[in-house]
């Protein structure tokens, strides 16, 4: 009875003492992993987390220094889908740089980053249909200027490896251009029309990258 309750109390001692030791290691490993190396570097993709979108490849760099880190992203998106049943070729492209500075807060393995970039982009879009009804062509070229607030999270798997997510707050000046050709009911006229206008939008979880340290 009495080797029973030693064997019992041994084992006690054994299982608190790895617990302890391995709350000891992952308390040192966590901070070791926020040791946050100078240089990032993020692959990811824009509006993954909208299933009715197609999501744009982003690339972007950080320089991390104490509280904070300079930060550029660039995304880009290119589309040509071809029918051939009508002859009908679209064709859609689209980049947007960015570049900013943001303020970051480490909470264990997690971090907590806000700032707020510049950014600027240009989209250019081209319908073209030729079949027995006539001949269409639609060329839209749209520019833009404007700045984007963010907040996102980051999650350290390890010291070198981690991944992050960014809602946006976008506000831009915008101008387009539209031109089109449409033998359907202009008879062969070209027509040229140009609009300007603000666009304010919150784009939630819009960036999702993994993210190396370097």
């Amino acid at each position: 009875m009495k080797k029973q309750k030693r064997h019992q109390m041994k084992t006690k001692i054994i299982i608190i003492s790895v617990l302890i030791n391995l709350l000891v290691g992952f308390s040192i490993y966590s901070q070791e992993s926020l040791s946050i190396n100078k240089n990032e570097i993020n692959i990811g993709y824009v509006n993954v987390f909208k299933l009715n979108n197609i999501p744009d490849i982003a690339i972007g760099y950080k320089r991390h220094f104490n509280k904070g880190a300079i930060r550029t992203n660039t995304s880009f998106y290119i589309k040509k889908p071809i029918d051939y049943f009508f002859m009908d070729i679209s064709y859609q492209y689209k980049v947007k740089v960015k570049l900013g500075y943001e303020f970051h807060k480490n909470i264990d393995k997690l971090q907590l980053f806000y700032g707020a970039d510049l950014l600027s982009y240009k989209s250019i879009s081209q319908i073209q249909s030729n079949n027995l009804f006539g001949y269409l062509q639609v060329l839209t070229k749209t520019y833009g200027v404007g700045v984007s607030p963010l907040i996102g999270v980051k999650f350290y798997i390890n010291k070198l490896i981690s991944i992050s997510t960014v809602t946006n707050f976008d506000t831009f000046f915008q101008k387009s251009e539209r031109i089109n050709y449409d033998e359907y009911t202009y008879s062969g006229e070209i027509t040229n029309s140009t609009s300007d206008n603000t666009v304010i939008k919150l784009d939630p979880l819009c960036l999702f990258t993994i993210n190396f340290h370097l």
